[in-house]
């Protein structure tokens, strides 16, 4: 059960989510369907693949915003 955009829950406890959805990290950077795409194929936000799916993970998404919108330090493409 989805509690919030960055919150699910366990049993009664909720939990933090490790992995966004790409619309769902569209939302917390405010940013278009179009920008996300940019910025993955671009390599400046990672994401990972489970399957088919495409997801980016929340650290990566605060990494993204601490450094300015620059990529992260020592992650490859």
């Amino acid at each position: 059960m989805i509690i919030n955009n960055e919150m699910v829950r366990k049993g009664d406890h909720p939990i933090p989510k490790l992995l966004l959805t790409l619309p769902e990290a569209g939302r917390v950077l405010a940013i278009s369907r179009s920008k996300m795409y940019d910025l993955l194929n671009s390599g400046d936000l990672p994401s990972v693949h489970i399957g088919r799916s495409r997801r980016v993970r929340m650290s990566d998404v605060e990494a993204f915003v601490k450094n300015g919108g620059a990529r992260r330090e020592g992650h490859l493409r």
